[in-house]
């Protein structure tokens, strides 16, 4: 079956593991960020949370980080994911779901795929389907209707 769901394997399983984790923390967040005073400090309790989380990984990946010392892009990489999807992303969230509900929060969150779609075909002339084009737009008009839906 070409492009289609054959079997449910692993890999769906963690995705579908993945998305639930990332639904229950935007809930979480929602909840707790109107509490927290310092979103620097309560994000620095999810950054080191984060950090265990990959120190746990890293003996998983076929190549060690200590045995790519001399390769620049790979630490680069990692420090991107450190300093911007972590810090300043979480940090961010933190700041905004003291505004926004966890509804508008996660529909932003959904951005993230057309987004990535979009710096794809830009900078790596990657060529969407009309089916990926499609669901890039129905997620770009849902996300617009919700944050408008908020405002009224």
């Amino acid at each position: 079956m070409a492009g289609g769901l054959s079997t449910f394997d692993t890999g769906h399983l963690l995705t579908l593991a993945c998305a639930m984790i990332a639904a229950i923390h935007i809930i979480y967040v929602g909840l707790v960020s109107s509490k927290s005073q310092n979103p620097f400090q309560f994000n620095s309790v999810q950054s080191l949370f984060c950090m265990l989380m990959m120190a746990t990984m890293l003996p998983l990946e076929p190549t060690s980080l200590l045995s790519i010392k001399h390769e620049f892009l790979p630490w680069l990489g990692l420090l991107i994911t450190v300093f911007g999807s972590t810090l300043i992303a979480f940090t961010i969230q933190i700041r905004t779901q003291k505004v926004l509900s966890a509804t508008t929060a996660s529909m932003l969150f959904l951005l993230e795929s057309p987004y990535a779609a979009l710096f794809g075909a830009l900078l790596l002339n990657e060529r969407l389907s009309w089916l990926q084009l499609s669901g890039a737009c129905l997620i770009l008009i849902s996300s617009f209707l919700t944050v408008k839906a908020e405002k009224l």
